[in-house]
């Protein structure tokens, strides 16, 4: 496809989205994978400009995006189609353009299939990564069930990976189902350093990274990187700031001894699901051991809540020798925690984003904060980690770290995206010894792995 592209009145698409519209434009399925803050929200609506027939719009989307999609379809679209979101559970929308949350695809089935839809939209696609989660079932079929029709797929994520190579595999099953996914044992034992021990086919490694990489940008995939094709935006620079134990010493051995009973507790399971397989036996066994395993979860939870619960006073004094410099976004996961940094900061303007917050209070609260009436933004880890922009600061602090490097990413890329103009500093504040130091160095070995895979290799 060629020639200039229909935008709306007094907005324009910039050069590489107009190639990424052009891109998916010559496939029936695509992935748009560009990193973080590139816009891939606008460059599936321009697709849907583009498309003279297409009046019938399925969209899928994480629950707290649902809003924000309809906010960028009414701004982007050309073509005057009405668009909602489901508000009511039991309502299905009677609207040319539907958004929906992946969780409730299953339920609305029988009205997707109801319609023909010209195009589906799957936004945040990672969240299908499990190829036995219901909602990969509901949304690309399993067994007898094609899943969900349409003459057009556009899938968006900045992350398909998020920890390894085999996240990989029902995307490609689902968009090149004749080429890279039409054979799940070459995939993985090509990309994913597959091999078959004593106790079935382990998928968890990576191997032919580059390889894997210019397959998927021949086939369905197009990925363009900030530092490639935004060239003004300002740099980001990230920062491991070891926080003393000061006294917390036993917290930090106590967090250390539940992870490793875990980590042990995980790796019989795994044995033992492995031979049930075989053996019926031993089933029994592994009813045991998920039971063992929940249990050991919980304890590392608790003991990584306690150590971050010690860490609040030094990361409050941090905050706010920082916001005497400007604006901040804090990340934290424990509720716990971000109820800890509410408190501390009510002498500031600020907003607090969890997974409690409704959708319309989290877009207020994005509007004050980027029109300059709250100072600090205090936020869920993987609440706020999606479609949001937050480019009104250019400091993010860490309480708490994610063991998913693309999650943290995600994150920091709230303020590092289209629309920020001062340089991005990045700081992850982690207790001497403790298991977040050990998650930041993991996440710098993971993002190497995803970004070998994703990105093209740079020129020796």
């Amino acid at each position: 496809m060629t020639g200039k592209l229909i935008g709306p009145s007094g907005l324009a698409y910039l050069p590489y989205q107009a190639d990424g519209i052009r891109f998916a434009m010559g496939r029936d399925d695509s992935l748009i994978a560009d990193d973080m803050g590139l816009g891939k929200t606008v460059q599936a609506i321009g697709v849907c400009n583009q498309s003279p027939t297409a009046k019938s719009i399925l969209i899928i989307c994480p629950k707290s995006l649902k809003a924000n999609w309809v906010n960028e379809w009414n701004k982007w679209d050309v073509k005057g189609l009405d668009v909602s979101y489901n508000t009511k559970p039991k309502t299905f929308p009677d609207t040319q353009v539907v958004v929906l949350n992946y969780d409730v695809v299953k339920k609305f089935r029988k009205d997707i299939d109801s319609r023909h839809w010209d195009i589906l939209i799957v936004d945040e696609c990672h969240y299908i990564k499990s190829q036995k989660s219901t909602r990969t079932k509901a949304l690309l079929g399993h067994g007898k069930d094609p899943g969900v029709k349409a003459d057009r797929r556009i899938f968006l994520s900045g992350t398909p990976i998020m920890n390894r190579p085999e996240e990989l595999w029902t995307l490609v099953r689902a968009l090149d189902r004749d080429g890279l996914g039409r054979n799940w044992r070459r995939f993985h034992e090509d990309y994913c350093n597959a091999y078959q021990d004593r106790w079935g086919w382990n998928t968890k490694g990576a191997s032919n990274l580059e390889e894997l990489s210019e397959r998927l940008r021949s086939s369905f995939m197009v990925r363009r990187l900030k530092k490639d094709v935004l060239m003004d935006l300002p740099s980001k620079t990230r920062q491991i700031i070891a926080l003393p134990p000061n006294g917390n010493g036993k917290l930090v051995d106590a967090e250390w001894i539940a992870y490793r009973n875990q980590e042990e507790v995980k790796a019989e399971l795994s044995q033992a699901v492995q031979r049930a397989g075989t053996d019926e036996s031993y089933q029994s066994r592994v009813d045991e051991l998920k039971m063992a395993f929940r249990i050991a979860f919980t304890e590392t939870a608790k003991a990584r809540k306690a150590v971050a619960l010690a860490k609040v006073p030094h990361v409050i004094e941090h905050v706010r020798n920082a916001l005497d410099q400007g604006s901040v976004v804090l990340f934290a996961h424990h509720l716990e925690v971000i109820d800890r940094f509410r408190n501390a900061f009510d002498d500031v303007p600020h907003g607090v984003i969890t997974g409690d917050v409704s959708t319309n209070l989290r877009q207020e609260i994005v509007e004050e904060f980027q029109a300059g009436n709250l100072k600090l933004i205090i936020a869920g880890l993987r609440a706020a980690s999606e479609g949001i922009t937050l480019t009104k600061s250019s400091h993010v602090i860490f309480a708490e770290l994610d063991w998913t490097p693309a999650k943290m990413t995600q994150a920091e890329d709230r303020v590092h995206r289209i629309g920020q103009v001062n340089p991005v500093l990045v700081q992850h504040l982690v207790m001497d010894a403790s298991l977040d130091a050990n998650i930041a160095d993991k996440l710098i070995e993971k993002q190497i792995i995803a970004d070998r895979a994703l990105n093209v290799a740079e020129a020796a």
